[in-house]
């Protein structure tokens, strides 16, 4: 759960995820909650329907820079935790006590929703031009203007081809170092070409 004390926990900060030059990281200061995203192809995802996408899914909390994407949300609007002093009448604890019962559900449903919304940020970023060229293929307008490159690692890309105004194509390139996993993904897709 979302901890809103923000007197005692005024900075959090983690690395969620980082591989293949993706770097996930979630920050608490004071009442404002981050979570910055950074891949290989930034650039090429937003201009292919990336900020589109993300700003439907995401709204408001959606923000980009040069060479990250953000979501953010102030927590402020959604309760502080009341803290009583010692000298407080057993009628202002009771009260606080009710208050606080309402915020931390509050938090609790906020936190559920934030972190099922907010943990697919990657899928929905990195997928954002296949997406987007799906719904105009099931509109029957895809145009050739939807087809794109999208580096998505080191030395591999996927393309998206439109073929006709309702058809497309993903193509993958993966590249593989290790002489075994070569040798095994060849394998594979000569059994998928006889199947």
């Amino acid at each position: 759960m979302i901890n809103t004390n923000y007197a005692e926990n005024r900075a959090y900060f983690a690395k969620l995820f980082e591989a293949d030059k993706v770097v996930i990281e979630l920050k608490l200061v004071e009442a404002l909650l981050t979570l910055s995203f950074a891949c290989w192809a930034h650039k090429e995802i937003l201009e292919n329907g990336g900020e589109v996408i993300m700003r439907e899914k995401y709204g408001d909390t959606f923000s980009v820079d040069k060479d990250r994407i953000w979501l953010k949300l102030d927590l402020a609007p959604h309760g502080k935790i009341i803290k009583t002093s010692k000298d407080a009448s057993q009628e202002e604890k009771d009260d606080a006590h009710a208050k606080n019962k309402v915020i931390r559900e509050r938090l609790f449903n906020l936190s559920v929703e934030i972190s099922e919304k907010w943990s697919a940020i990657k899928r929905d970023f990195m997928g954002a031009p296949i997406l987007r060229a799906l719904w105009a293929v099931h509109a029957k307008n895809a145009e050739n203007s939807l087809n794109c490159d999208i580096p998505y690692r080191e030395n591999e890309s996927f393309w998206i081809r439109i073929n006709d105004k309702e058809k497309m194509s993903v193509i993958y390139n993966v590249h593989f170092e290790d002489e075994i996993d070569k040798t095994l993904a060849k394998e594979m897709l000569e059994q998928l070409t006889q199947a």
